[in-house]
């Protein structure tokens, strides 16, 4: 491995701990859920990766940053009078499946230190993308048109690849 990118994660760590300290997190909720996935999503995988060479420090600071910015944050814009209202775990749509497969690498990141509500928002997120699958029927157009359909497409493979990777199956997806 190059220390060059290890240097990189470091420093991210440091940035995304520093940020979350300094900011208010309840602020955050009226993000676009899709900007908080995206970012989780990258911030994830980074911490799964690097995690064997991470220092015990920044190991625990991308930990807090994955658990916090990630898995609370998002249970508790689920809760939230005004982020529910907009898009939620029903309903259908791109936002659907790009804000559920970054909260599942979030999961699965964290998974053996918050199993029980890392285990939650999991299954949520898969009943998510199940549930919008509907929206592919009968001819496998997307109701929201092509361009979100490539979205779609787009991500859909590194939810299916993660759960296939991490648990060994991916619910019947492909």
């Amino acid at each position: 491995r190059d220390q060059k990118y290890l240097d990189w994660i470091n420093r991210q760590a440091d940035l995304l701990y520093e940020f979350m300290q300094t900011t208010n997190i309840s602020k955050l909720t009226t993000l676009n859920g899709l900007t908080n996935a995206n970012c989780i999503h990258g911030v994830a995988i980074m911490y799964d990766w690097a995690y064997n060479d991470l220092d015990e420090e920044r190991r625990a600071k991308l930990s807090e940053v994955v658990q916090k910015l990630g898995v609370a944050l998002t249970e508790y814009t689920q809760r939230s009078a005004y982020y529910s209202g907009l898009v939620n775990w029903y309903s259908y749509g791109n936002q659907v499946i790009i804000r559920s497969t970054g909260f599942m690498a979030a999961c699965l990141a964290v998974m053996d230190e918050i199993p029980d509500q890392a285990s939650r928002l999991m299954a949520q997120s898969i009943r998510g993308i199940i549930n919008s699958f509907g929206d592919f029927y009968p001819s496998g157009a997307w109701a929201e048109g092509i361009s979100y359909w490539q979205y779609c497409m787009d991500t859909l493979p590194f939810a299916v690849t993660a759960l296939r990777q991490a648990l060994g199956s991916d619910f019947g997806f492909y």
